[in-house]
């Protein structure tokens, strides 16, 4: 065995200070350690929910238009029944 000037030399057991720094720091890695996954899956989270804000917005702006779409159609069938109506009254007008 070699010996090594500059290592202490401890033949005492450790103190109750001792194992209450060791018991410190071992609780602060655990405690780092989750603080670390629960980051990690908090931006796991706010990915998730970016996303499905995009595809709300999609459906919502997909939405929007079909909605504008079909009130085009039903003034274009209104129009088209007034016109239906006006060329069946002319018709029934010459025939009487």
């Amino acid at each position: 065995m070699d010996f090594m000037p500059d290592a202490p030399i401890s033949s005492a057991p450790p103190t109750a200070t001792d194992r209450q720094a060791d018991t410190q720091g071992s609780r602060e890695a655990e405690l780092q350690s989750q603080l670390d996954q629960a980051r990690a899956e908090a931006q796991l989270t706010l990915e998730q929910l970016q996303r499905v804000q995009e595809e709300l917005e999609h459906y919502f702006l997909a939405h929007e238009e079909a909605a504008a779409k079909l009130e085009r159609f039903g003034e274009e069938q209104r129009r088209a029944e007034a016109l239906i109506d006006a060329l069946l009254a002319r018709i029934e007008a010459r025939g009487s």
